[in-house]
């Protein structure tokens, strides 16, 4: 039994090996054929057909590129007539959006201006008050004195 398993054993392992040296020889079969080169007229009219190939290859690359350049440039046109259009209306709407800021605005900024003038001038009064206080309690000290003066009798007649 040990016999045959070894017996087995060995014809897997040799059709493995043939498997496998065949896909180890395959690329290089491969390479042979590709090495073999026609002679004379054949390898002319072989080279001349790569040539025209390779030509028709940059020419349909260079057709492909001109078709999207026109087009692109088809696009740029379009948009540029259109812009004319789209900044004047854009600008319209700027002078509209900022004139409705101003109208809503103006009332606002009118009320703090006020508010402002009032601040200002409650300060110069607040600053200017200790001033004329004093000459107020001056000149009515003066008028005090003024009327009584002239409310006493003279004495000197």
């Amino acid at each position: 039994m040990i016999k045959c398993l070894h017996v087995l054993i060995h014809i897997v392992c040799v059709k493995l090996s043939k498997s496998f040296s065949f896909l180890q020889n395959a690329p290089k079969k491969r390479a042979s054929l590709n090495s073999i080169t026609p002679s004379g007229k054949n390898s002319r009219l072989l080279r001349l057909t790569e040539i025209s190939l390779q030509t028709n290859s940059v020419y349909s690359i260079n057709i492909l590129g001109k078709e999207t350049y026109g087009h692109l440039k088809d696009q740029y046109k379009i948009r540029a007539s259109e812009e004319p259009a789209q900044t004047q209306q854009c600008l319209q709407k700027q002078c509209i959006t900022q004139q409705n800021l101003r109208a809503s605005e103006e009332p606002l900024q009118a009320q703090q201006r006020l508010k402002q003038q009032c601040i200002r001038q409650e300060n110069v009064r607040a600053s200017e008050e200790p001033i004329q206080t004093k000459q107020r309690l001056q000149q009515q000290c003066i008028r005090q004195e003024f009327l009584r003066t002239s409310e006493l009798p003279d004495y000197r007649e």
